[in-house]
């Protein structure tokens, strides 16, 4: 009989501790300075696959429609080959966007621009990068041989331009 009151118990304890969690935010634990990034592949507009090299010095993530219209059009005032030059990553999460929507309308609109735009479609994978109390702003992760060096938010595109 105690043998099953102790089963029960730690059946018990480990149940609630999955319920209330820890307290710490697991959220944000791929962008977090002096952790490494696990590679991932992502494919861009032109359903072309992209994998994260130890080459890559900066990744930027947008996953609001306003930021990354400005980054989008920054890029576009660029030379096309700006990112792949300085080993740049450009990251667009439309996983909250409707797949037909998507496949009707935004893709043809990104592939205007012939720089890639990697793309995030699922929730599972946005929410590596996502931060919910700053999914409006820029993010710019700094990486070398994928540890990353410097996580940095932007709510304007000026402050971020200063930043590259």
């Amino acid at each position: 009989m105690k043998k099953l009151s102790l089963l029960f118990m730690m059946f018990f304890v480990v149940v609630l501790s999955g319920c209330f969690g820890s307290g710490v935010d697991k959220k944000a634990d791929s962008v977090v300075v002096g952790k490494e990034l696990k590679p991932f592949t992502l494919n861009d507009q032109f359903d072309k696959p992209h994998t994260l090299t130890k080459d890559v010095k900066k990744i930027i993530f947008v996953a609001a429609k306003k930021s990354g219209h400005e980054v989008r059009n920054y890029f576009n005032s660029l030379p096309i080959d700006y990112l792949k030059k300085h080993h740049y990553v450009f990251v667009a999460d439309v996983s909250g966007m409707p797949s037909i929507i998507y496949k009707l309308f935004a893709k043809s609109d990104l592939q205007k621009h012939k720089y890639p735009i990697w793309l995030i479609f699922d929730d599972k994978n946005s929410k590596e990068f996502k931060n919910d109390k700053k999914a409006d702003e820029i993010l710019l992760i700094t990486l070398d041989n994928f540890v990353v060096k410097k996580v940095e938010y932007f709510k304007d595109i000026k402050s971020f331009e200063k930043a590259l």
